[in-house]
């Protein structure tokens, strides 16, 4: 479409010259009997300079668009992937291709990953942006004429099946269970599923290899042999799906060992902090066991945030105690109604009576009444993250 309105602009400005022909002849007239009449020299110099200042700029806009119109061929030989490309492409259009081309060659996308190096997260966000950075060349650029032959493709066109017989595969298997990993804070490194990634990454390595190479002829490249690896020879198969599927189930196994990990670590706090042990009428202090369940609060809610959620159930097992239930239960029914309302009370009444000891308190005994009332609730959720654990 954009070709045709150029076409357009072109022909309505050939017709326009007759009258700007007149208009220089009209000039010239007027100098000849008004100015130069007496001087041919002047005469001429007058004429040329105002056929080149008319003419010139002309002629180098029609030059410049005739060339943004014509559409050139490139064939570009993939046995790898077709086995033959036919792109038909203008100088505006080989910008964006030379563009993609940097972009591509110059990331992880072409360049090996080995096992031992890398990681894992850093390549898929290196691919990511590859595909973010090609999607907004391809919106910022006008669209090609469509081609006339069939099966032959526009730098869009390609740029799109490089996406997505590329990259999209990839990033849809991989993204979501990295991402499900890296929530449990373990290493990359003992991901069970981390071997087939990058395996699955080494293939996709090869088919992106030879698209930058498909781009690399488009925008003619000079010396590709020496800016990329080499050229694949044939395309690997994917044999993952399976290997994935029974390897996930090992992840899951990991999952549940960080989960008890998580209720080992919240059962020693339970077990071992001031405000959790039976505390006589006349021993430690109450801004001490206070402070104590504000620590454990906190120590609950960041280990119940490392783990994921516990996986949706049916039926009676709905019910069933969790760490991620038995962790919450603790927060909001045994230690935050008992904190809400005995910190600030103490706390009015110490900053009312600085100079007094906290056994003059007139609701001490109120306050430690409730207090073993939470230590004891504290001491049920811990016997049931015990059986939970088989401890």
């Amino acid at each position: 479409m954009d070709g045709v309105k150029t076409f357009a602009k072109n022909v309505l400005l050939i017709m326009l010259l007759p009258l700007l022909c007149s208009l220089v002849g009209f000039l010239v007239g007027y100098a000849w009997d008004n100015l130069l009449k007496d001087s041919k020299a002047w005469f001429f110099a007058v004429l040329g300079a105002l056929i080149g200042f008319v003419f010139f700029p002309i002629r180098k806009w029609l030059v410049s668009s005739g060339k943004q119109l014509e559409l050139e061929t490139v064939e570009v030989e993939l046995p790898f992937l077709g086995p033959t490309f036919t792109v038909k492409l203008n100088d505006a259009q080989r910008v964006v291709g030379w563009k993609l081309f940097i972009e591509s060659s110059t990331r992880i996308a072409t360049r090996s990953l080995a096992t031992d190096e890398g990681i894992i997260r850093e390549a898929l966000t290196s691919l990511y942006k590859l595909f973010e950075i090609t999607r907004t060349e391809l919106k910022s650029m006008k669209p090609s004429p469509i081609p006339d032959e069939p099966d032959t493709y526009t730098v869009e066109t390609y740029a799109l099946k490089m996406l997505n017989d590329g990259l999209r595969p990839l990033l849809a298997r991989w993204h979501p269970r990295l991402s499900k990993w890296e929530k449990t804070g373990l290493p990359e490194s003992e991901w069970p599923l981390a071997t087939h990634c990058r395996e699955d990454l080494e293939i996709t390595r090869e088919i992106m290899l030879a698209y930058t190479w498909g781009l690399g002829q488009i925008v003619k490249a000079t010396q590709l042999d020496q800016l990329l690896p080499p050229k694949p020879a044939a395309r690997r198969q994917l044999v993952l799906p399976n290997l994935i599927a029974a390897r996930e189930q090992e992840f899951e196994s990991v999952l549940l060992d960080t989960q008890r990990t998580a209720g080992w670590h919240i059962l020693v706090e339970l077990e071992s902090r001031i405000a959790t042990q039976p505390m006589r009428s006349d021993e430690g202090l109450l801004s001490e066991a206070l402070t104590s369940l504000y620590t454990l609060f906190d120590f609950i809610r960041t280990e119940l945030k490392s783990i994921p959620p516990p996986p949706a159930m049916n039926g009676q097992r709905q019910n069933a105690d969790t760490v991620q239930s038995i962790g919450l239960r603790v927060l909001n029914t045994d230690l935050r109604p008992f904190l809400a309302k005995w910190h600030p009370k103490l706390s009015k009444w110490q900053k009312e009576h600085e100079t007094e000891s906290e056994e003059n308190w007139p609701e001490q005994q109120s306050c430690r009444e409730e207090l073993e009332k939470t230590r004891a609730a504290l001491e049920q959720e811990a016997r049931k993250l015990k059986t939970l654990l088989r401890i």
